[in-house]
């Protein structure tokens, strides 16, 4: 073997010597601790992505814990315009390195400070562009919901024969219609007592929703007999009324204010009584006729109506009513009389 086959052999494993400790000593160098301190201007990337794309590009780089030595990362990003100014400080004191770059976008910014970081820190860092982050995944789409099955369903019965005839389903009930009543009645001015007496009424719903009604009454009240004059008197009157309610008001639910207007006509009849100076005594009957504004307040207590009723009353036919031996006016019906009554009713459909 000759000498310079010897030399070249040696060089070889010299060469392939240095090669592998050089490799054994990058495997064996820990991720140096960076310490960055970020600012910069609206709309920019935060700190953390600076922070993800220079741990990207090398493995040599980590966060620094707090107390740690580490290499200061100073990196400030302002605006001028629609140009986005990047300024990098790497260490401190005489081996502090400065780097300034522009773009047109703070990320193109953010994406070249972190190439200067890791590039300084890692010489074999990668120098590509960062790959975009892959679409989150997409959610299987919800199956329709199933609708529960009943636990045990009975097979269908067959039918043998003709189909039985469909019963028509019940209808709500009706809100009442008709309402019948009884009531204690006084008149005032149409004699010259008072007439009390008693009516019966029967009202009929026109309109439900409106709570129109019809309202037809029988009255009859009497005075009994009194002193007036020469001599005593008495009177007795019987009437039948029409009445049109149009509407309600409802206070509450339990009480209604009904405004009606009324039309009566009847009889007025008015008797002598023999007393004192009176002479001669006569009967004396009258047509009545009248029409009048009668409000009703009524409260409904479970179907059955308590009504309060009164207003005035306008005789359109007027009479007098006088002795004879000796003369003297018993009674002259007034232009404006009145009218009150109070009663119970039952109101069914």
């Amino acid at each position: 073997m000759s000498p310079r086959t010897d030399r070249r052999r040696r060089a070889a494993l010299v060469a392939s010597l240095a090669a592998s400790l050089l490799l054994a000593a990058e495997a064996r160098a820990e991720p140096r601790a960076v310490r960055i301190d970020y600012q910069a201007h609206e709309g920019c990337p935060a700190a953390d992505v600076l922070v993800e794309e220079i741990t990207w590009r090398t493995a040599l780089a980590r966060v620094a814990a707090p107390g740690e030595a580490a290499l200061a990362v100073r990196a400030r990003i302002t605006k001028r315009g629609a140009v986005s100014r990047g300024r990098l400080s790497l260490g401190e004191g005489r081996e502090k390195i400065t780097r300034e770059i522009s773009g047109a976008s703070c990320d193109e910014v953010v994406s070249a400070l972190a190439l200067v970081t890791a590039l300084a820190i890692d010489p074999r860092a990668s120098t590509g562009r960062r790959p975009p982050p892959p679409p989150p995944p997409r959610l299987p789409r919800p199956l329709p919901p199933v609708p529960p099955r009943p636990a045990f369903a009975p097979p269908a019965p067959a039918i043998l024969g003709p189909p039985l005839p469909a019963f028509p389903l019940a209808r709500p009930a009706s809100p009442p219609r008709w309402k019948i009543g009884a009531r204690a009645s006084a008149a005032f001015e149409a004699t010259p007592r008072p007439l009390f007496g008693a009516a019966v009424v029967v009202e009929r719903a026109i309109s439900p929703r409106l709570e129109a009604s019809v309202r037809v009454a029988i009255d009859v009240a009497a005075t009994g007999g009194f002193d007036v004059g020469p001599g005593g008197a008495s009177f007795l009157r019987a009437i039948g009324r029409v009445e049109g309610c149009v509407f309600a008001l409802r206070p509450a639910r339990w009480m209604s204010i009904v405004p009606c207007v009324g039309a009566e006509s009847g009889v007025l009849r008015g008797e002598g009584i023999l007393r004192g100076s009176l002479k001669s005594v006569d009967v004396a009957t009258v047509p009545w006729a009248a029409a009048g504004v009668l409000p009703i307040v009524a409260i409904d207590v479970g179907g059955v109506v308590i009504e309060a009723q009164g207003g005035p009353v306008f005789p359109l036919v007027r009479r007098e009513f006088l002795f004879e031996t000796p003369a003297f006016l018993v009674h002259e019906v007034p232009a404006v009389t009145g009218t009150v009554s109070l009663g119970v009713g039952y109101a069914f459909p």
